[in-house]
């Protein structure tokens, strides 16, 4: 009835009784998933499906988190600013409540909370990885959950927006930051984005064919968002 197999450095063992929802768990050794497999299925077989719902309803949403760290995140782009978020969760109270008491007013909470200590655009990409993982939960994996508590609050608006420039000396400074780092390309990545107004994710993927070194320009499609004060 268990599966049990190794995904990356982790353990992840899976029993799916008949006619019910499969049960997950993920460990860091061989010798606990198979005692956890041993278990569960004991358990199974004296109570019946009755133990699969009980134990589906004490999970946490720590625990839930920590699975979708463990099966989703390796395989994501952003997996490491998402791993950030979801120790950020993992640290809170929020992660202590089991899924059924997860209730929108919980989450509500904990969005109120976080907009005291970090901006507006911060608490919605957290919620954005929180609804996510609610999702993969309800649809994926079978976990009892009636509705997905995050899609059912507000999220912060994103007004976020910046249009400050550098002050007088403040590129003398940053120059002389650049000349004690050892990140050798900070420098010039610096000049060029006050130069052209380029987004950092346009700065990180110019390619050698995309610069004309003779002609000094660029030969990929950007926004301009070009100021006088910074030269030609």
């Amino acid at each position: 009835m268990a599966t049990i197999r190794k995904r990356g450095k982790a353990w992840q063992v899976q029993i799916r009784p008949a006619g019910c929802s499969a049960l997950t768990r993920t460990f860091k050794r061989q010798p606990l998933a198979d005692a956890w497999a041993r278990q569960t299925e004991a358990e199974i077989d004296r109570n019946g499906l009755a133990f699969n719902f009980a134990n589906s309803n004490n999970i946490t949403v720590g625990e839930m988190l920590a699975r979708y760290r463990d099966e989703l995140l390796p395989a994501k782009r952003g997996h490491v600013q998402e791993g950030y978020v979801v120790r950020t969760f993992l640290r809170h109270k929020v992660s202590r409540y089991t899924l059924k008491h997860a209730t929108p007013h919980i989450i509500r909470e904990y969005r109120d909370e976080r907009l005291t200590q970090v901006k507006a655009s911060t608490v919605h990409r957290e919620l954005d990885i929180l609804q996510h993982a609610f999702s993969v939960a309800m649809k994926e994996w079978g976990y009892p959950i009636p509705e997905n508590p995050v899609a059912a609050i507000t999220k912060p608006p994103l007004s976020d927006s910046r249009n400050r420039r550098l002050q007088d000396g403040e590129l003398e400074q940053l120059m002389i930051g650049c000349g004690g780092s050892r990140v050798w390309w900070l420098r010039p990545i610096i000049i060029l984005a006050i130069e052209t107004g380029m987004r950092r994710g346009e700065l990180l993927n110019i390619h050698n064919q995309e610069v004309d070194l003779e002609a000094r320009t660029l030969h990929i499609p950007i926004t301009m968002r070009y100021s006088p004060e910074f030269g030609q």
